[in-house]
C-alpha cells in the first residue's frame, strides 16, 4: 500500500492546491453546465491501482452487484438525487439519508465504462501523477456532459466506514460530481462544495444547505408533480413499479444496461391506470443498476428518482399464486396487484364465489398440497397466522387488509388461500388456489 504523504490537515479539490485559507462565508457558485435529460447517465471505469480503493466486498442491496471503488462513487453521485435512494441507507456517516437534492435531478447508474472515454462520456477513473495537493478534478465537455479523474498518488478508501486510512473516495466523488452537475466551489465552511476536505474525513459524503440550495437553483424544486418510484413488487413474475404521479400513457422505465455503454435500457409505451402503479416485464440485458421512470415530455421534472433494482435476485416484496390447477373444489380465484408492504393496506380479490356465500380466508407460515373435502388444500393448518370471515356480496369481491407493522415481520413469507359455501360442490364447498405474500418493509 502506497503511503499517503500528509501535506497539513486540508487538501484541495478540483484545481484548488493545499491550505486554501478561509474565506468570509457565502452562498454557492455556479458553473456553466447543466445536464438535461439525455446526459443523466454515469459510469465508472475502475482503474484504480491502490488494493485500498477496492476492499470492500460487502454488498449492500440499495447498490446491488458492485462493491469497493464502484460503490463508493455510485453513493456519492446519487446524494445528488431528488428524495432517498430506496430507504437511503448505505452509509453510517449519514444512516438512511443517502439522496438529498431535493431538485428536478437524478442520475442513472449505468455501470462499467471499459475506458476512461471521451471528455464528456460522464465516466469517473483514476489519472496517473499528481498536482500538488489536488486529490481530484472534474472536466466539462464541448458539447456537455462531464469526466472525472482521481490523481493515483494518492492512497483512496472506499469505505463503507466513518474510520478513513487515507482520502475518502466517496466525500471526493460527492464533491467532484457537484462540479459535474453544474455548481462551482462554495466558502460556506462545512459545505460539500467547499475547497478543502480534511485527509481522513468523511464529512463531504453528505451534501449541506448550501449544496442543496445549489442544486435546486440549477435544476429547479423537485415539483409536486414529479414522478416518484417507492417500491417494485413482483407479482407473479410481472415487475410492478408502485409510486405516484405515473401518467396513464407514454411512460417509459430506464434500466441499467448490461453493456456499459452509457445508455440506459428504455422500455416505452407504458401505461398506469391509476397513476399508482406500472406493470411490465424485465427486459433481456438489464443489470444490476438503478431504474428509474420517465413521463412524456423533456421538461426536468419529468423523471422520477433512482430506485436500485437487482433483475439477478428475487424482490423483497412478492405476490405469487400457485395450485391454480389443484382441481375438484378449487374453483375460486384468489389474486392482488397491491403491495404486501408492512403498515400498508392490501387488496385482495376474490372471483367466482356464489353471491351471498359465507366464507374465509386464512394464512399460514407453511403452504401445504393435500386432498380435502373435493378440492385440494394449500396451507398448512397447523400454522395458521390469522383468519377473516368473509361475507361475499359481489362477484368479484374486494377484501382490504392491513399488513401488521412489526419491523421484524420483513421477508416473512406467507400463504393464504379462502374458502366459501357452495351448494354446486359435492362437500358445499368451493376453495381457491394458494397466495404466497412475501412481506416487505416500507
Amino acid at each position: 500500500m502506497r503511503l499517503l504523504a500528509l501535506f497539513g490537515p486540508l487538501v484541495g479539490f478540483g484545481c484548488l492546491a493545499a491550505f486554501v485559507p478561509t474565506l468570509p462565508s457565502k452562498a454557492y457558485t455556479l458553473g456553466t453546465n447543466k445536464l438535461f435529460l439525455d446526459e443523466r447517465d454515469f459510469r465508472v471505469f475502475n482503474n484504480f491501482t491502490d488494493a485500498s480503493a477496492n476492499n470492500n466486498f460487502v454488498p449492500d442491496a440499495n447498490f446491488p452487484g458492485h462493491q469497493g471503488a464502484v460503490m463508493a462513487i455510485w453513493k456519492a453521485s446519487i446524494e445528488w438525487g431528488s428524495t432517498l435512494h430506496g430507504n437511503g441507507a448505505g452509509d453510517p456517516h449519514q444512516p438512511g439519508d443517502l439522496g438529498s437534492g431535493g431538485a428536478n435531478f437524478d442520475l442513472s447508474f449505468q455501470g462499467l465504462a471499459s475506458s476512461v472515454d471521451a471528455l464528456g462520456g460522464n465516466v469517473h477513473s483514476e489519472i496517473s501523477g499528481s498536482a500538488g495537493g489536488t486529490f481530484a478534478f472534474a472536466e466539462i465537455g464541448p458539447n456537455g456532459g462531464w469526466r472525472i479523474r482521481y490523481y493515483s498518488v494518492w492512497t483512496w478508501d472506499d469505505g463503507p466506514g466513518t474510520i478513513i486510512g487515507g482520502v475518502d473516495l466517496q466525500s471526493v466523488a460527492t464533491h467532484e460530481m457537484g462540479h459535474g452537475l453544474g455548481l462551482g466551489h462554495s466558502t460556506v465552511p462545512g459545505a460539500t462544495m467547499n475547497s478543502t476536505l480534511s485527509v481522513g474525513s468523511t464529512a463531504a459524503r453528505s451534501i449541506e444547505p448550501d449544496d442543496i440550495a445549489g442544486v435546486q437553483a440549477i435544476y429547479g424544486v423537485a415539483t409536486a408533480s414529479k414522478p416518484q418510484i417507492k417500491g417494485l413488487v413482483d407479482v407473479n413474475g410481472t415487475l410492478k413499479i408502485r409510486g405516484e404521479n405515473f401518467t396513464g400513457f407514454g411512460l417509459e422505465v430506464w434500466f441499467t444496461d448490461a453493456n456499459g455503454g452509457g445508455v440506459p435500457i428504455k422500455v416505452s409505451g407504458l401505461t398506469s391506470n391509476n397513476g399508482k402503479d406500472i406493470f411490465l416485464n424485465v427486459p433481456a440485458g438489464a443489470a444490476p443498476g438503478d431504474l428509474l421512470v420517465k413521463l412524456p415530455g423533456s421538461s426536468l421534472d419529468s423523471l422520477s428518482n433512482a430506485w436500485p433494482f437487482d433483475p439477478t435476485q428475487p424482490l423483497p416484496c412478492q405476490v405469487k399464486t400457485y395450485g391454480q390447477q389443484a382441481g375438484g373444489a378449487n374453483t375460486l380465484n384468489l389474486a392482488t396487484s397491491g403491495s404486501p408492504t408492512l403498515g400498508q393496506s392490501l387488496t385482495l380479490n376474490l372471483k367466482s364465489a356464489p353471491i351471498g356465500a359465507l366464507g374465509f380466508l386464512f394464512f399460514s407460515m407453511s403452504a401445504a398440497n393435500q386432498p380435502l373435502l373435493g378440492g385440494t388444500q394449500l396451507i398448512d393448518l397447523s400454522q395458521i397466522l390469522q383468519s377473516y370471515p368473509l361475507n361475499l356480496i359481489s362477484d368479484p369481491e374486494n377484501v382490504k387488509l392491513q399488513v401488521p407493522t412489526q419491523p421484524g415481520l420483513a421477508g416473512l413469507h406467507v400463504f393464504g388461500q379462502a374458502v366459501a359455501t357452495d351448494a354446486t360442490q359435492p362437500s358445499g364447498l368451493a376453495f381457491s388456489n394458494g397466495l404466497e405474500l412475501v412481506l416487505c418493509a416500507p
